[in-house]
Parts: structure tokens; sequence; C-alpha cells
């Protein structure tokens, strides 16, 4: 069925698909349901041939031309080219795959899903091929300090009717937690205090490998401590 923001390039709003999308035709699947939804209608492409039975596929074909008029021999036979144009026919499909799922094999970016569908008789839609919402994999490469996160993309200023819904891959800061207790212990340990490893503020020490300017049981002396990121 066309949605209603697909309204202006619909073909025609009054057939029994509820309207279809430019470039595809409202066709009977055949199917009879005890319950609704029952995909009895549906929209499907359009193609040169104007459709073509299943098992059957459109293809342009070149038909042999007839050979050109003997005007060299004959001065009153005009000299033109006789048309050659192309055939739109449907052919057999000859080369199947074989089905790697109950749908038979669904597009890349759809999955297999049951439709829930209580049939009269066949053909009943048991299965359909649906768009995959399975989150995608973080496989960026972020620069330190960043890690990958699986985000929902903000919504384009002035637009809220196309506002992206599916979470995508982006590099976003890297969270840090809280430094840890410094432990109770002797004094003796302050004396070995490595120097490189003093800081200020978390600025001094190194984000890309998680660590923070974090207090110590020597005093007011802070160092860089690796704690868990997020």
């Amino acid at each position: 069925m066309c949605p209603a923001v697909m309204r202006p390039t619909c073909v025609a709003v009054n057939d029994l698909c509820g309207g279809c999308e430019e470039g595809t035709v409202c066709q009977d699947t055949g199917i009879r349901c005890f319950t609704t939804p029952c995909p009895s209608f549906k929209c499907v492409a359009t193609d040169p041939c104007g459709g073509c039975p299943k098992g059957e596929r459109c293809e342009q074909l070149f038909p042999p031309c007839a050979p050109p008029p003997p005007c060299e021999e004959d001065l009153d036979t005009p000299c033109t080219r006789p048309p050659c144009n192309p055939i739109n026919t449907c052919v057999p499909e000859t080369t199947v795959e074989p089905p790697k799922d109950q749908c038979g094999g669904c597009p890349y970016g759809q999955v297999c899903k049951p439709t829930n569908i209580v049939c009269i008789r066949a053909p009943c839609p048991t299965h359909e091929c649906v768009a995959d919402t399975a989150p995608a994999a973080c496989n960026l490469a972020c620069m330190r300090g960043y890690v990958c996160k699986l985000k929902v993309p903000d919504c384009p200023r002035n637009s809220r009717l196309f506002c992206p819904t599916k979470p995508v891959p982006q590099c976003v800061p890297r969270q840090l937690a809280s430094c840890p207790k410094p432990a109770q212990t002797k004094k003796v340990p302050c004396l070995f205090i490595n120097r490189k490893s003093q800081c200020f503020s978390d600025r001094d020490c190194d984000q890309g490998l998680s660590q923070r300017c974090c207090p110590t049981q020597c005093g007011t002396r802070r160092q860089c401590t690796v704690v868990p990121s997020f």
C-alpha cells in the first residue's frame, strides 16, 4: 500500500491495493484468508513485458534482421535500412538458485520471518521477506580516545517526517569510570612512584589507554591509573 506521505507519487489510489507507487501495479495474489491482514492484492513492479508468469522473466531479445533491399542492383529501390528493433518477451528462468530459507531466498538486507496468516486454501504465505532489523556490527576503526557504538543518528534539522530509527555504527568519545579509592598502605611505596606517571589532571594521562589522573595514598600526589571504559 502506498503510504500517505507518498501519495503524490502514486499512480492510483482507488485500486484494491490502496494505491501503488509509480512503477508498480496492483495484482491479485490469489491468497484468501480467514483473518486479517490478508495479502490478497499487492503492488508489484512492472516490466516491459507487461508482467511475466511465475517461472519466467522479461528479457529483451534482438530478432534476426531482414536482409537489406537490393538498392545497388535496382536503382528504383530506395536504400533504406529496415527496422530491427528489440522485442521484450517472457522467457523461462534458466538459473534458479536453491531455496536458502522458507521464503525461497530473500534479497540483500531482508530476512525470512513467519506471517502468522491462516489461509483457506493455497497459495498460503506462511513466511515473507521483511527488512532486517537486527543491529549492525560495530566495526569502525576509531581514533584514540573514541570507541565504536551503535547509535540512532540525530534527526535532520527542520525534518520530523523522515527521522532515522535504525542504529548505525558511530565513533563516540570513550567514557571512563571513576577513579578507584586509594588503598590504605604504608608510606614506603610512595618513595618508588614513577615520576612519569604523576599527573595533575586527566589531560596529563593517555586517554587512549583508558587512564585517568587518580589520587594515591601518598598525600596530594596523583598518578595516571588505568580505569574501566565503556
